[in-house]
Parts: structure tokens; sequence; C-alpha cells
């Protein structure tokens, strides 16, 4: 037994009514809730109706309206979306601060063993910080460009406004402020900032490619 277009179409615009936009998650769920709608109508005997009822009842508290701030005050979608941005946001922060910490070590024996002064170690930071920036802004256009919701956007969008207050703080050659030497040493602490909110960077380019690939995927 299978469903009919208007009936898959049915599920999808529930889902729809429930805020659930990011392909990444709709295409998942439907294709679950679809499957799971055909079991009961042919293993209970069960109308349409009636079996999406109940599929309704088993996925009601998945899809409930939350937020979190991970993502944002504003941010509000169903449980089951902040859930998934919550699960990336995580694996992004703490692969940044392990991957920080090996490149801040390397770094910091690297330029105890070099001559190079405050002034050349600022500007190099500065240009970096710009680069990376440039880059940042880059993806995000590439991403908006597709008009197409994902948890991948919804994770860009929330923790890029966060990169770019960053990106503007800490860049030496802006505020003056955030220095890597310190007391005419190298501060480790301050090496470890900067070397991890310039690492973020990478886990933009894991959201844009796996927007990308979502957006090529919806096309075809």
């Amino acid at each position: 037994m299978k469903l009919t277009e208007e009936q898959i179409e049915q599920i999808e615009l529930y889902l729809e009514s429930k805020k659930l936009f990011q392909l990444d998650l709709k295409e998942e769920v439907l294709d679950h809730m679809v499957s799971s709608v055909t079991d009961c109508m042919g293993k209970s005997d069960l109308s349409f109706i009636d079996a999406f009822e109940l599929e309704r009842i088993k996925w009601k508290e998945e899809l409930e309206s939350n937020h979190s701030l991970w993502l944002g005050e504003d941010y509000k979608a169903p449980k089951i979306a902040t859930k998934k941005c919550i699960q990336i946001a995580i694996k992004m922060y703490v692969r940044t601060v392990l991957v920080g910490l090996l490149f801040t070590v390397l770094l910091y024996l690297g330029i105890h063993k070099t001559t190079i002064d405050s002034t050349t170690v600022d500007t190099i930071m500065g240009y970096t910080y710009f680069s990376f920036l440039v880059i940042q802004l880059f993806y995000y256009a590439q991403i908006i460009g597709t008009r197409i919701n994902s948890s991948f956007r919804d994770i860009y969008k929330s923790q890029g406004m966060v990169y770019i207050i960053w990106s503007l703080l800490f860049n030496p050659m802006i505020t003056g402020i955030y220095g890597v030497f310190k007391g005419g040493e190298v501060s480790f602490g301050l090496l470890f900032m900067h070397t991890t909110v310039l690492i973020f960077t990478y886990n933009f380019y894991e959201l844009y490619v796996s927007h990308l690939k979502l957006s090529k995927l919806n096309i075809v």
C-alpha cells in the first residue's frame, strides 16, 4: 500500500504548519511519517485520517515550538530542529577548543624560538582576522542566495553574528586591546584566544558545504 500524492502533501503541510522548514529535517521526518502511516494503514486496517492522527500524537513533543540561548533569544523552531542545531554547535565548539589548544602550543613554542616582535605578530593576526571575516561573509552570502532553509543555515546565522563581533573586538589592528604579547612576553592565554577564534572559521566552511550539498540535492 502506498500513500497518494495528496496524502503525502497533507503530511508535508502539517510539518510546515509546525514551522519545520529546515529541509534536511523536514525530508527526514516526512519520510518517517509517510512510512509509519503506510504501515499503520496496512497492519491495523485504519483509514489515512486515523493513521495520520496517531502519527501526529507520536510526533507531538518533537514538533512543539522550542527555543535555545545557543541559537539566540529570538530563535524559535520545533524541538527536533533546536536539538539538532545544539548538537552541531556543541560539536563545533568542542572541536575548535581542542584543535585551538594544539595550534596554540605549536605557535607558542614557535614564536619563542624566533625574534619576531609584538607589532609584527599583531599585524599578521589583524590581517588574518580581516581575511577570515571576508571568507565567512562570502559563505553566508552564498547560503542566503540558495533561498533554502536548513539546520546548517540556522546555526550559521546564529553563530555567524557572534563570530563577527569576536573578529572585530579581538582584532589587535582595530581595538588594540587584545594583543598577543603582554608585558613584552607572549601570552599563552591571549594566543589561545586568537587561535581559537580564527580556527572557528573552519566550522563555517563545513556548514557552508553541508548546506550547499542539500541545496543541490533539492534542485535535482
